[in-house]
């Protein structure tokens, strides 16, 4: 765990006495990058996320985790408490080396933790640029403010793999949907973080055109890339009918809970 992340969230800084429920942050050595165990959730904030129950999910590193379902699922709710959006109403919660029980505080929430997104990147349904930057100064801004040396050679990596080199000097409203999405990917991916989560775009979700099926091939290509060339750790959910390679996991959800696994199925 990086330093200061516990006091920081306001958890305990060691572990929880046996039976006790672990309301916070604790050290956590396990190579996965997050894990669910029994994980009920209820209706969420105002009621606009449905409910899941028991729900045991364990993400490896450097995999592509596709959570598929339709509004009622679940699978949106599970990857808000993965963004550190939503709490968990009972059961276990481990995110990138941090250990959660019920009613932690929301380290995803804007302005509650600065650490938090050196752990896990967000990109929101509806990400948002600096307009008057170009590409290449936006993916930058999240690097100056830390000052690391290894930040330059970062971005100029994400512009290849996220296919943006060739239009790093435009400004976002010259960008397509896709090149303005793989923009955010790269802001969220500037600290390196542990975990990616990618929510669906509902403008390039659920369009049915050629153009719409293009778009969503073309992202998926690139959620594809991070995790083959650059061995991030990526979940998401957007459509499990997107051409996802073999390699990729696809976790069905339906009234709550999981229903199917890809991973498991190949076993």
């Amino acid at each position: 765990m990086r330093d200061g992340i516990s006091g920081h969230l306001g958890g305990p800084a060691g572990g929880a006495p046996a039976g006790q429920k672990v309301c916070g942050v604790v050290p956590n050595t396990v190579g996965r990058v997050a894990r669910l165990r029994r994980a009920v959730v209820g209706h969420g904030r105002s009621g606009k996320t449905a409910p899941c129950f028991g729900v045991d999910l364990e993400i490896e590193p450097g995999t592509l985790t596709v959570l598929a379902g339709g509004p009622d699922s679940g699978a949106d709710t599970v990857l808000l408490v993965l963004a550190g959006l939503l709490a968990i109403d009972e059961g276990e919660a481990e995110i990138a080396g941090m250990r959660f029980g019920p009613g932690f505080p929301l380290p995803g929430v804007p302005g509650r933790s600065t650490t938090w997104q050196t752990h896990v990147g967000y990109v929101p349904p509806t990400p948002s640029a600096v307009e008057y930057l170009t590409v290449a100064e936006n993916l930058a801004l999240p690097a100056v403010a830390s000052d690391s040396p290894e930040n330059e050679s970062r971005v100029r990596r994400l512009l290849r793999t996220l296919r943006l080199e060739s239009v790093r000097n435009r400004f976002p409203e010259e960008l397509t949907p896709v090149q303005r999405r793989c923009l955010a990917l790269g802001q969220a991916l500037v600290h390196a973080p542990d975990l990616l989560v990618v929510p669906a775009d509902p403008e390039i979700s659920s369009s049915t055109s050629a153009s719409g099926r293009t778009r969503r091939s073309d992202l998926v290509a690139s959620l594809i890339d991070l995790v083959d060339l650059d061995g991030h750790t990526v979940v998401t959910s957007l459509a499990e009918t997107a051409p996802w390679s073999t390699s990729t996991r696809i976790v069905e959800f339906d009234a709550g809970g999981i229903v199917a696994d890809s991973s498991q199925a190949s076993r």
